[in-house]
């Protein structure tokens, strides 16, 4: 399933900035490019590539047939990916001061 969000996140990427852009509003299309920067790289970015660190863990137990190692890994990384997120979730709840502060 991941894999099919991936794949379909550049297109409603394109969708989201077709119809932003036919608003003819220079100051709406900024907000949504900062904002896609920042959550692709605070959120999606690291969030992602931390989660996807697990896979070769849980795709090497399940090749030594340890299966329940492999649920355990699966809860971990579950675990450790919704800790990871909201810590990075935080800076979220301060973009509007922190691109104040950069002007």
């Amino acid at each position: 399933m991941p894999i099919i969000g991936m794949m379909f996140h550049p297109m409603y990427q394109l969708i989201n900035v077709a119809y932003v852009g036919s608003m003819n509003d220079a100051t709406i299309l900024a907000g949504l490019g900062l904002g896609s920067l920042t959550t692709g790289i605070m959120l999606l970015a690291t969030g992602v590539g931390f989660m996807l660190v697990m896979r070769t863990l849980i795709a090497q137990a399940h090749g030594a047939g340890e299966y329940r190692f492999c649920r355990v890994l699966i809860n971990r990384q579950y675990f450790l990916g919704s800790l990871v997120y909201l810590v990075l979730l935080i800076p979220i709840f301060f973009l509007k001061d922190i691109y104040k502060a950069i002007g």
